[in-house]
């Protein structure tokens, strides 16, 4: 470094690559979040589909 003002540069690189990355984990995890929970939805439909001749349900491993 040589002068402030390519300190200050540096700092806002480093804040802009901080905030990037800030949005990013929190659009991933609502991401996740939501396929997490079709996931979960669809194995429980699939469950509830499953049952045998008298109506038990039939539950696969």
């Amino acid at each position: 470094m040589n002068s402030p003002t390519q300190l200050k540069q540096l700092i806002k690189y480093i804040e802009v690559s901080a905030t990037s990355r800030d949005m990013f984990v929190t659009e991933f995890t609502l991401f996740i979040g939501e396929l997490e929970k079709k996931v979960i939805a669809a194995s429980d439909s699939a469950r509830e589909a499953i049952t045998d001749d008298l109506g038990n349900r039939q539950f696969v491993a």
